[in-house]
């Protein structure tokens, strides 16, 4: 018997047929049977599934027990997972790695011969996989053999929000405005059929990111391009590079860096996994090289670089009222008949509006999620997951407790605009109350989570709800 990877495993669920079924036509359904890492599961499974129903493979359910298996580079399916706050996103993109560790040995098992390896052989195998798969944070392509690199079945990115708004600060945060880059840069590539498009690109994103305004996509295709014999002025192009939001330094270390020593500029740009050495001949670039910025020592020679504006008034330009034609959302990045998957609907709502509630008014404007949900039944397949976790059978009400909140309001005005609202609260039950994460309801609307300490009977503790 032919073992599925996971992805095919789904594909059998019911519930997703209709989206099987299109055949082109938009489709938006609920769903409220999933839970857990089987959720991000089936939204990657249906977007690998696209592929094969535009003629790549021509399968059908009643042909073969297994869902069809598109070939690579063949075309992609963008799918975006939105979820309630930043750890969720990293929990769904830890689940998805799992997953494509699973469907590789799976698929590798489909295409070699069985054989019985020796002792030897089985631990090297075992070595070279805890090796490639154990750090969750590192990019798939990172984690992936050579072979694999081109032509990926999925791939995922994470879309980050901005903890702190290009409105407030004068330094943007690096890693932040480089996923962000990253992303809305990789969909112009796929859109353009550049650089390896996967079969199935995946993105993952806190709904507050979703909210915060993005370049338009015209303004994504505007870079600083360099490339091998074209004819810069290395003081007018560092110039260039300080305007655009890059800090000159003695020796590049980190993302937004750059240096220019004689005839050599060395930069880091914010989309980049590595920083790029360009040297120059007078005025003429001789060769860009890709270089590790502990050692210095350079590698193989790339033939042109392109990096974005990340000026701080380009940035705040995005979140100013009037200041441009948007405000432009990822969505409008994102190719027609993508599928958008809400998890949790009315927790995204709860905090949509609770970030919405965080900002200063008139100084910062954002996206409105319903608007947002409109427009995406539009031009996107879309997918609602959802179902009340406190009525799961899992959950079991072990005590009930009603204490009387003193609330008060708290804030760092010299750090940022948010006020937080807080509670003392006092346990005048006979109960010992473990630490552990919190989940805070203000009656029954959901206000947020925090870490909770050990709280004795009769000992005050303060609660967090929401800003």
């Amino acid at each position: 018997m032919t073992p599925q990877t996971p992805f095919e495993a789904l594909l059998e669920l019911h519930a997703l047929e209709p989206f099987l079924r299109a055949q082109g036509r938009r489709t938006h359904a609920i769903f409220r049977d999933l839970i857990g890492s089987a959720r991000p599961l089936a939204a990657a499974a249906l977007g690998l599934a696209h592929t094969a129903q535009m003629g790549v493979t021509k399968q059908t359910r009643a042909s073969t027990k297994s869902p069809a298996v598109p070939a690579p580079g063949s075309g992609t399916r963008v799918v975006l997972y939105i979820v309630d706050g930043p750890e969720a996103a990293l929990d769904v993109a830890a689940d998805l790695r799992a997953f494509l560790a699973s469907e590789e040995a799976i698929l590798t098992a489909r295409r070699i011969p069985a054989r019985k390896l020796t002792d030897e052989e089985r631990y090297l195998k075992n070595l070279n996989n805890e090796e490639r798969w154990a750090d969750a944070e590192r990019p798939a392509e990172d984690s992936m053999p050579e072979h694999l690199v081109k032509g990926l079945r999925l791939e995922a990115a994470l879309f980050p929000a901005w903890d702190v708004l290009p409105t407030e600060s004068d330094r943007p945060e690096g890693l932040t405005l480089a996923g962000r880059r990253k992303a809305t840069e990789r969909l112009r590539e796929i859109k353009a059929g550049r650089n390896a498009p996967p079969q199935c690109l995946f993105f993952i994103a806190p709904v507050t990111a979703l909210l915060q305004p993005t370049e338009s996509p015209s303004d994504t295709g505007k870079q600083i391009v360099l490339k091998k014999n074209d004819e810069h002025d290395p003081i007018k192009l560092a110039r260039a590079l300080a305007e655009s939001g890059y800090d000159r330094v003695g020796q590049v270390e980190v993302r937004g860096e750059f240096a220019l020593r004689g005839g050599i500029l060395d930069i880091f740009p914010y989309t980049s996994e590595t920083p790029y050495r360009v040297d120059f001949f007078g005025e003429n670039i001789e060769s860009i090289k890709p270089f590790d910025p502990l050692s210095q020592r350079s590698e193989e020679e790339v033939e042109s670089i392109a990096f974005a504006d990340a000026s701080p008034g380009a940035l705040k330009k995005l979140f100013s009222p009037g200041a441009s034609a948007g405000p432009f959302s990822l969505a409008e990045h994102l190719p027609d008949g993508a599928l958008i998957v809400f998890d949790e609907p009315a927790r995204l709502h709860q905090r949509a509006e609770l970030y919405q509630a965080s900002l200063v008014s008139g100084h910062s404007i954002h996206i409105d999620l319903g608007e947002l949900l409109n427009a995406s039944i539009k031009r996107f397949d879309t997918l609602q997951l959802a179902g009340d976790w406190r009525g799961d059978e899992q959950v079991i009400e072990v005590v009930k407790l009603n204490l009387a909140p003193k609330y008060y309001y708290k804030t760092v005005p010299v750090l940022n605009t948010h006020v937080y609202r807080l509670a003392d609260l006092v346990n005048k039950s006979e109960h010992v109350l473990l630490p552990g994460e919190a989940t805070m309801y203000q009656g029954t609307d959901f206000v947020g989570r925090m870490p909770m300490p050990l709280v004795a009977s009769g000992e005050e503790f303060t609660a967090g709800f929401g800003v």
